[in-house]
């Protein structure tokens, strides 16, 4: 967990909302912890600008319904959901 906020909580739960199931239906499957190279969180959007300075974070990937699903947190709690499974942008830990 990354200072007072968990951001696998947090992920686990939109998903659940997302997908209109149990959060009890969602497994965790694993939860990396390291750098994004920007405020993006490797999910950049066309037209949006960034903080361009590495930002503390962890990859949460869960399992529901037999599909996986990925969501990139930044160390603020600021969540993101992708559509595919990825580490574009992230540097784990050692």
């Amino acid at each position: 967990m990354l200072g007072s906020i968990n951001p696998t909580a947090k992920a686990k739960t939109d998903l659940a909302g997302h997908l209109n199931i149990s959060e009890d239906e969602i497994k965790t499957v694993s939860v990396t912890f390291g750098s994004w190279a920007d405020g993006s969180l490797g999910c950049p959007e066309p037209g949006h600008f960034y903080t361009m300075a590495i930002v503390p974070g962890t990859i949460i990937i869960f399992e529901a319904q037999g599909k996986q699903y990925q969501y990139n947190a930044s160390s603020s709690g600021e969540i993101k959901r992708k559509d595919e499974i990825g580490q574009q942008g992230f540097y784990p830990d050692s």
